[in-house]
């Protein structure tokens, strides 16, 4: 039998050689105007992406900087009142708003550090979700998917929690929590790069492994109001008990959070809970951090999922169950993609 110091050992390497290794930080953008070079940016983590890449935002201190949309052009919707057609938006690729971060003010005991990605574009209470990494993850590694997801017209807060290295899932529990109350209080705060941007009504949490077993921590907690999450490969994660809209990921692939964890956790969600399973095949634990050619399909589901239990639109369902969901499944890739709406 395994002594409790060596079964802390073996968990530390498995989690440290799950592909978690960290990234390269994300690199500066050029204003409106100025050229860049998505290419070089993306190559320099060993991503490969597939299709358009989403657009790319790094934090400034106190001078937040834009982004293009996916096309390189300026995004539309430049009016503060111009909202997009959600049935012309793919999710897939950088939504229609250009997209600014920044780090200033946002210090907090909850974690050690965080940047928040917002739509430029846009001024009115927006969808707001907090996102993390897991074990040994900073921040910068999800910044990828932060710049996405604000493109697509939502706040996000990216933090690294107090003690990266714990493997305690409630230390990423506190920083999602946190980081709920910290959107909020921007919010409220008076020359904050998103005052007026977060509508408390529609705040979701996600995140990957130790954070996303944090995140199903968060929701069950209550201790703030969670109205849709999305745990990415989470490690041995707890059962969902808070009556919350929760998307599970998980691929074949993975060896760290085996899927069979996340079935579980997925299976023994409230009945009463809309919720969703999606497997890729061949995804491992590292494709999160670095998605490579996962991207497309984790930019597709995880937009769709916020789209509509955090921004209410509706017609997104098509992407988890219609003609649009069969036509991805037709193209392979897809190992298990189960929605159960309530």
């Amino acid at each position: 039998m395994q002594t409790p110091k060596l079964t802390s050992v073996i968990l530390l390497a498995t989690l440290f050689g799950c592909g978690t290794q960290p990234a390269a930080s994300p690199q500066p953008i050029s204003k409106k105007g100025q050229s860049t070079n998505s290419e070089s940016n993306s190559a320099s983590d060993g991503r490969k992406l597939a299709g358009k890449p989403s657009g790319k935002a790094s934090p400034s201190s106190s001078d937040p900087t834009e982004n293009t949309n996916a096309n390189g052009a300026q995004p539309s919707g430049s009016s503060a009142t111009a909202t997009p057609n959600a049935l012309a938006l793919n999710p897939e690729l950088a939504g229609p708003y250009s997209v600014k971060s920044y780090t200033d003010g946002l210090n907090d005991t909850a974690y050690s550090s965080a940047i928040i990605y917002y739509p430029n574009d846009l001024r009115r209470p927006l969808p707001s979700t907090t996102l993390s990494g897991g074990y040994t993850n900073t921040k910068e590694q999800m910044a990828w998917l932060a710049s996405h997801l604000a493109s697509h017209g939502f706040v996000v807060q990216v933090f690294t929690p107090t003690n990266p290295n714990s493997t305690d899932p409630h230390t990423w529990e506190i920083g999602h929590t946190g980081s709920v109350r910290k959107l909020k209080s921007e919010s409220a705060r008076a020359g904050s790069p998103i005052q007026g941007l977060v509508d408390p009504s529609r705040q979701g949490v996600m995140g990957f492994s130790m954070g996303g077993a944090g995140a199903i921590l968060a929701v069950n907690s209550q201790a703030e109001a969670i109205r849709a999450a999305i745990s990415l490969c989470p490690y041995q994660p707890q059962s969902l008990s808070a009556k919350v809209p929760m998307l599970f990921v998980t691929g074949t692939s993975d060896f760290v959070a085996v899927p069979a964890n996340v079935e579980k956790a997925f299976s023994a969600a409230r009945s009463d809970t809309s919720r969703a399973l999606l497997s890729l095949n061949g995804l491992g634990h590292q494709n999160i951090t670095s998605p490579g050619a996962f991207q497309r399909q984790l930019s597709r589901y995880l937009t769709t999922w916020y789209q509509i239990f955090l921004a209410d639109q509706v017609d997104y369902k098509k992407f988890l169950n219609g003609a649009e969901a069969d036509a991805d499944k037709a193209q392979g890739g897809i190992a298990t993609l189960n929605f159960i709406e309530i």
